[in-house]
């Protein structure tokens, strides 16, 4: 039903119940019952409604149809617009690699073990002339170094003091006699006090390092390390870590090498 046909029923409706109400009112004969008036109320207000309904249906059509156009323009628009631009790919830029860092200088201390030998608090040594390895603590507290010697014995040769004296290997129990020209006289230690120590001179290789040493001859029988080794032994060649130990095995020289050290 269109809105027009709605409002034309309505409209003949409301002329109809004019009509008779103004019939009642001019000849007082013609009576019309209040429920027949009720009804027309009723179907007065159910066509109301149902135009109210068609309005609004109405408007809602008219909305999507403006949408529908508007969506169709826009087809038309993409349509009509030229395709976009191709990507132009990006351009590969070769970056130089950048030069290596400069190497770090050496520290102080990778130069001074560079040129030294690097020890620990005990050691074991290698008397060269004799070709026997003992164990020996450093002690930087003493200036000359003390070796343990036995059956120490002073006798003349050439007009110069000699010194005889036997090391002993604890290893293996074998006794070694050497003979060296004393180089000086040391006083004696708490045990001998007013004696004197004598002086000679022995290569020591403690790691790669053979250097003569000068040892004071003394009896070190109940000491654990029958070498001291002290600063004279020490002193431009070695560093000492004294928190660690056994850091330098000796290297043991050549035969020839170590045939020309045993030579007094």
């Amino acid at each position: 039903m269109s809105i027009k046909t709605v409002s034309a029923s309505r409209w003949m409706t409301t002329a109809f119940v004019t009509v008779l109400l103004a019939g009642c009112q001019s000849s007082g004969n013609l009576m019309v019952k209040q429920t027949e008036i009720t009804a027309l109320e009723q179907c007065q207000q159910v066509l109301h409604n149902q135009q109210t309904a068609l309005e609004s249906v109405q408007n809602r059509l008219e909305d999507v149809a403006l949408l529908v156009g508007e969506n169709l323009e826009l087809q038309k628009r993409l349509a009509e617009a030229p395709p976009p631009p191709p990507v132009q790919p990006r351009p590969v830029v070769n970056c130089p690699k950048p030069p290596p860092p400069p190497a770090t200088p050496p520290s102080v201390l990778e130069n001074l073990l560079q040129d030294k030998q690097l020890i620990g608090e005990r050691e074991r040594v290698l008397l060269s002339s004799v070709g026997v390895e003992m164990r020996a603590r450093v002690n930087t507290g003493i200036t000359v170094s003390l070796l343990d010697a036995r059956n120490i014995q002073l006798f003349e040769r050439n007009g110069e003091e000699w010194v005889r004296f036997s090391v002993l290997d604890r290893k293996t129990e074998e006794t070694h006699e050497l003979e060296r020209k004393r180089v000086r006289y040391l006083p004696g230690g708490a045990k001998d006090e007013g004696s004197r120590r004598p002086v000679v001179e022995l290569r020591l290789t403690i790691g790669k390092l053979t250097q003569a040493v000068e040892f004071a001859l003394t009896d070190r029988a109940d000491q654990a390390n029958p070498i001291l080794l002290g600063r004279n032994a020490l002193r431009d060649v070695m560093i000492v870590d004294v928190s660690r130990s056994d850091l330098a095995p000796p290297v043991r020289e050549s035969n020839s090498a170590a045939g020309e050290a045993a030579k007094p």
